[in-house]
């Protein structure tokens, strides 16, 4: 994640541009929630991070916190910076537009990929998400990674993962938990959601493998 993102001449690192891409996601899901009064916890997510050490990476307020309620994270981002990005001029046209972006996580790049331990505490976090929350909507882990992992091989810890069950989705064939795998290496991401457990993210860049995500019938 300390290597350059976007070819050789960028100066921008992987692992900024993960947090970029983390804080942005964070953002959409506040925005999808806002309604006139207030934002609904339709969501609640949690973010890990592994290198030096593995565990919840959230900042400020909700440092240490394992899982938070979106309006949990609308009202506690760690910052709030201002930024700048290209937007349409209604000419043909780019200009220059200031914006407020909103930090929960932070970029760190340090001390290998531990995998399995990151995917061994995962595992914990949905377990108990899951038995707290027997009717939820099956948990969706995100692992964003640039290497293969440097502590094992984590296609078991994988496999128990998606192997937690919740209750009414057994009856639809799709209570599993799901694993959704980004490999950040290339200048453009690939971004893959697995069902199977047994296909790793270096099969899945040999050939398509990635699932659409099951909805419930009363949903569609």
């Amino acid at each position: 994640m300390q290597d350059s993102f976007g070819g050789r001449e960028s100066t921008r690192r992987k692992a900024e541009a993960v947090s970029d891409a983390i804080n942005k996601l964070l953002q959409n899901l506040v925005i999808k929630c806002a309604k006139s009064e207030g934002v609904r916890d339709y969501y609640h997510t949690g973010v890990i991070g592994y290198g030096d050490r593995v565990g919840p990476a959230f900042l400020g307020q909700l440092s240490g916190k394992e899982m938070a309620s979106i309006s949990e994270i609308a009202n506690l981002p760690a910052r709030v910076e201002e930024r700048s990005k290209k937007v349409d001029d209604g000419a043909g046209g780019l200009v220059e537009q200031r914006i407020k972006f909103p930090i929960w996580f932070d970029a760190v790049a340090s001390n290998g990929t531990p995998m399995c331990k990151a995917f061994a505490h995962a595992k914990g976090v949905v377990s108990s998400w899951i038995s707290q929350h027997p009717d939820c909507f099956p948990p969706i882990v995100i692992n964003i990674t640039d290497g293969e992992s440097t502590d094992g091989d984590p296609a078991i810890l994988a496999k128990e993962i998606t192997a937690l069950r919740r209750n009414e989705w057994v009856e639809l064939g799709s209570g599993n938990g799901w694993r959704m795998e980004c490999y950040a290496a290339r200048p453009t991401p690939s971004i893959f959601l697995v069902q199977d457990p047994e296909v790793s993210i270096w099969a899945l860049h040999k050939e398509d493998a990635s699932n659409r995500l099951p909805l419930p019938s009363s949903w569609r």
